[in-house]
């Protein structure tokens, strides 16, 4: 097995490392924490200054890149992960401006500091 595949993501699905998969990220950030996840056709990036740096380059495109994982699939698999990749592009994380702008002021007007607060005794532990 080469590096590049000890160091693929697809390795969680294995039950040693999904019991467990600190060291396994560890490994990845020490080695490879700008990572191309060649089964998966995507970056992995495990450093925050690195995903702080990416989410403000407008370079970047998290739509594009949800699409391009979801191109890559089968014609069978499309049609099983199709309502899925639907869904996800729906969301803040996947989503470019202007949708994402968007998303964003409904959030902000949902979750003020003040309706938090109010929220905080139903999530606080007994």
């Amino acid at each position: 097995m080469s590096r590049n595949d000890e160091l693929s993501l697809l390795n969680l699905q294995t039950k040693e490392i999904r019991s467990n998969p600190y060291p396994f990220y560890e490994q990845l950030r020490k080695h490879d924490p700008i990572h191309w996840d060649e089964e998966f056709g995507f970056w992995v990036l495990t450093r925050y200054s690195d995903i702080d740096a990416l989410y403000t380059d407008d370079r970047f495109s998290r739509a594009q890149g949800l699409m391009r994982g979801f191109e890559r699939l089968s014609p069978t698999e499309k049609q099983l992960a199709e309502p899925v990749y639907q869904s996800f592009s729906k969301t803040v994380f996947y989503a470019d401006p202007p949708y994402h702008t968007h998303l964003r002021g409904l959030m902000n007007h949902a979750f003020t500091p003040r309706r938090v607060e109010r929220l905080r005794p139903l999530f606080k532990r007994s």
